[in-house]
């Protein structure tokens, strides 16, 4: 996967017939809804909003950070009671789009819509915009697996 990313990078920046666009966002930009949800969210309206058959698992016995999961709705939060949601995550095309693009879009589809990731490892590729942070990750048929807007570490 991260082989097949990469030639893709590399038919960019040699262009290729893949003309790559920029990110619809700049530094400073706000981050965008994701499912429905934004960063700073209130993490108790978040919760109570993704409904009934949530998941809640601890991150840290010592912090106050902790992951809500919907399954069936494809929708993960990571939030903490000082900050509010920090990362939204979509693992289901039924859970939204980011800028038109969703879970099973093909990687080509997102290097033409967003260019060149600022860096990428694995079949993980992380588009940075200020402090917050665009996240793409694909599986083996190098679809979109997993799409998520967080806050920069």
């Amino acid at each position: 996967m991260l082989r097949v990313l990469c030639v893709l990078v590399a038919s960019l920046i040699a262009g290729s017939d893949l003309a790559a666009q920029q990110l619809p966002w700049k530094v400073g930009d706000k981050p965008p809804m994701l499912a429905g949800f934004r960063l700073a969210e209130d993490p108790d309206s978040a919760r109570v909003r993704l409904g009934a058959g949530v998941q809640v698992d601890t991150m840290d016995l010592a912090s106050e950070t902790f992951g809500i999961t919907h399954r069936g709705k494809g929708i993960s939060l990571v939030v903490s009671r000082a900050d509010g949601v920090a990362v939204i995550y979509a693992d289901r095309p039924e859970a939204g789009s980011l800028d038109s693009i969703r879970v099973g879009d093909e990687s080509a589809a997102v290097l033409r819509r967003w260019g060149q990731p600022t860096t990428a490892e694995g079949e993980t590729a992380l588009w940075v915009v200020g402090e917050w942070v665009v996240v793409v990750t694909l599986n083996r048929e190098n679809r979109v697996a997993r799409i998520g807007v967080g806050r920069k570490a």
